[in-house]
């Protein structure tokens, strides 16, 4: 399981880059925070991210769009969506994470100039045995 947490979590952050490239509307390169927390205590991790977006990227009809996007992974729709338009990355993630009995998915505008998306599943838990380093589940011997 080490390796497909490190593969979704490589996969979260492609989709989530490539949104804010489309969808932030800021010439050249937006701003862009990403954390990523591992939780041993809880055995979850969490990506947050955080972008700039232009002025207009904000607007009344984007919020609308947000609203429809969480109805929709709110229900069982996005399963099917996903496959046939393949239009919405939010979805995308949404069957990502999906397959985590403990997961969250949220997102939408922090501020006019601000999109923030967090990003949370359970993560596998491995016992170090000996010397070593524990990264995202996958023991690195040293």
């Amino acid at each position: 399981m080490g390796g497909t947490v490190l593969n979704e979590v490589t996969d979260i952050i492609f989709i989530a880059l490539d949104n804010i490239y489309r969808h932030s509307k800021v010439l050249g390169q937006p701003a862009v925070q990403i954390r990523v927390k591992d939780d041993r205590a809880s055995d979850l991790l969490s990506i947050d991210i955080e972008s700039e977006i232009a002025g207009d990227a904000y607007s009344p009809s984007a919020e609308k769009a947000l609203d429809d996007i969480r109805v929709l992974i709110g229900g069982d729709g996005y399963r099917t969506r996903v496959s046939v338009e393949g239009k919405s990355g939010l979805v995308k993630l949404k069957r990502i994470v999906s397959q985590y009995k403990a997961h969250a998915l949220n997102f939408g505008f922090k501020n006019k100039d601000c999109f923030f998306l967090h990003v949370g599943m359970s993560l596998f838990h491995i016992e170090m045995q000996g010397r070593g380093e524990l990264i995202l589940g996958v023991e690195m011997e040293q």
